[in-house]
């Protein structure tokens, strides 16, 4: 077949136009890459699954729209969430991912969807998001954010039904659990056992935060010392409002962890009535050892005195007739320790405690009359247990804490 001059010169000219064409586009910039080795990870763990859903909801929306949301390949906002739907019936849950597109507005992509049948408040699940989230996400450090109920230290149910455990049906010590998280399911509610929430961290944190009440107790910090760098917890209940989600990705990702405790402390300060209550504290898990080991001796030389301690002389934490939280350092003091005792204690404690603050009054009525609220007179920035308000059930319980193992609080049997 014979070809034209012109049909040549024409295909050659398509060519260098099209060559000219393309030249003139902009060029696709390829995706930034993250900076692994100096990247940061939030993993907010919303176990709402129960009657605090609404609100759990309503920081998750905080959360994912705030200031402090990262652009995609910056830092990782993760969070994962577990609606209810009507009665309680089982839902799925999600995994979400946060971040900041390049336009300044927030998105959020779905990067696993748990079937109905997974619960929340159990552990295996907890560890499955914590290790996807180290797998999809490799980074130098990560943190954690625990929303949900709590009841610190006590064995899952105790908190609301105590007399079921403190009676003569010995048998129940051997099913002995902790309560932390709570997901319920039509009429049955689960709870997590805080020593398999510390087994099933598969990875160390840099810091575990709990919006979740009642967690700020030596016994929750020393289980979880060799799990995390850092503990910001309460030492009483917590709102219903919990943490300031619309700055907390802003803290926590830049390190600044008593910013976000003076934060969390000022949002309730400046309220009034009994709105006006919130305890905080951050807790260095380092220094916690050391603080055992001064306590170890001062809870054997006195062990009369701690078993005598008059209830109603020591800074409660609790509100109503729920009477495991204690002031830490009260408890001490009352012991019968000498001056230079105390002041071991007191110096320990300050290594542990690098912020602290209370309100004077938690869910006070009246400041003349505060119950079932009380004040807060004296605050170390950690509870404790008292043993000689407490119940035989507990004390068997209570052996089992790492807490106990390390200071012998209640002796053995």
């Amino acid at each position: 077949m014979k070809y034209s001059i012109y049909n040549v010169h024409l295909t050659a000219a398509s060519i260098l136009l099209c060559l000219t064409l393309l030249g003139c586009q902009e060029k696709v910039q390829p995706e930034p890459q993250p900076d692994i080795e100096n990247r940061k990870v939030l993993i907010l763990y919303s176990d709402g699954h129960n009657n605090l859903n609404a609100s759990l909801k309503q920081d998750i929306r905080e959360l994912i729209n705030s200031e402090g949301i990262p652009q995609k390949h910056g830092d990782v906002v993760l969070v994962y969430t577990h609606p209810t739907v009507s009665g309680y019936a089982p839902s799925e849950s999600y995994l979400l991912r946060a971040y900041r597109q390049t336009d300044n507005t927030f998105r959020t992509d779905t990067l696993l969807t748990f079937p109905k049948e997974i619960i929340s408040a159990e552990t295996r699940t907890l560890y499955s998001v914590l290790l996807y989230a180290r797998s999809k996400f490799p980074a130098k450090e990560y943190g954690l954010v625990f929303s949900s109920h709590g009841t610190g230290y006590l064995p899952c149910g105790y908190y609301s039904n105590s007399s079921k455990y403190e009676g003569d049906d010995i048998s129940i010590f051997s099913n002995i659990k902790r309560s932390i998280g709570s997901d319920r399911e039509n009429t049955v509610t689960y709870e997590m056992d805080i020593r398999d929430f510390a087994q099933n961290i598969p990875y160390k944190m840099k810091y575990i935060v709990f919006d979740a009440c009642l967690m700020g107790g030596v016994e929750v910090a020393y289980q979880l010392k060799d799990k995390t760098d850092y503990i910001i917890a309460s030492q009483t209940e917590i709102l219903s409002d919990g943490m300031d989600y619309t700055t907390m990705a802003g803290y926590l990702l830049k390190g600044d962890y008593e910013g976000f405790c003076e934060n969390y402390f000022a949002f309730y300060d400046k309220r009034t009535g009994s709105n006006r209550s919130a305890s905080i504290s951050l807790i260095d898990c380092g220094a916690l050892p050391a603080l055992g080991s001064v306590c170890a001796g001062i809870f054997s030389k006195y062990r009369e005195g701690l078993g005598t301690i008059d209830k109603s002389g020591v800074q409660q934490y609790f509100t109503y007739n729920y009477h495991w939280f204690y002031d830490f350092l009260d408890i001490v003091k009352q012991t019968g320790c000498n001056d230079f005792e105390l002041n071991a204690v007191s110096q320990a404690l300050d290594e542990c405690i690098l912020y602290k603050a209370a309100t004077p009054f938690f869910l006070a009525s009246s400041q003349i009359s505060p119950y079932p609220g009380f004040a807060m007179k004296k605050h170390s920035g950690l509870s404790m247990y008292l043993p000689s308000n407490g119940g035989k059930y507990l004390d068997t319980y209570y052996r089992t804490l790492e807490w106990n193992k390390a200071t012998g609080l209640v002796p053995a049997e």
